[in-house]
């Protein structure tokens, strides 16, 4: 039969693939759990931790919790996740786009887009005229806004 740190180390394999193909890396939660149950399966392997299911428990949830304050910040300044909804487009999302109106567009409305396999609405700030060129100064969910572009 199984040992406890085999058991855990299995969980923890068993949480890193419910985040990867269930959860498509979408709340990191079971990674950082994944992880913390393979090291603390190890560290009971070398005797450093007592093989019972409470240290096991809370070996896990130490590892796990020290990985997370180590690796949250690199992971969310790697995958571009933004503090606030929307955010500039200085990233590398709609840089360099510029779209030629087919439609008014302004605050409220404004002619959906397509862009990378998406459509997007596009707004403005201001209205601005069908004709124009715009570039891509935000964006927000499914919203596109965009702000006259300058000539060259």
């Amino acid at each position: 039969m199984f040992t406890l740190p085999a058991l855990t180390i299995i969980a923890g394999i068993i949480a890193i693939m419910i985040e990867v193909l269930v959860l498509s890396f979408s709340m990191f939660v079971f990674f950082f759990i994944g992880l913390g149950a393979i090291i603390s399966g190890l560290l009971m392997y070398g005797g450093v931790v007592p093989e019972n299911l409470g240290m096991a428990v809370l070996s896990t949830a130490i590892v796990a919790s020290i990985l997370l304050a180590l690796g949250l910040k690199p992971l969310k300044k790697m995958l571009h996740f933004s503090s606030t909804p929307g955010g500039d487009a200085a990233g590398d999302f709609g840089k360099d786009l510029k779209i030629l109106l087919e439609e008014d567009t302004g605050p409220v409305t404004g002619p959906d887009y397509s862009y990378s396999g998406v459509n997007w609405r596009l707004r403005s700030d201001v209205r601005i005229e069908k004709g124009t060129v715009v570039r891509v100064i935000r964006t927000s969910v499914g919203t596109l806004w965009v702000a006259p572009a300058e000539t060259d």
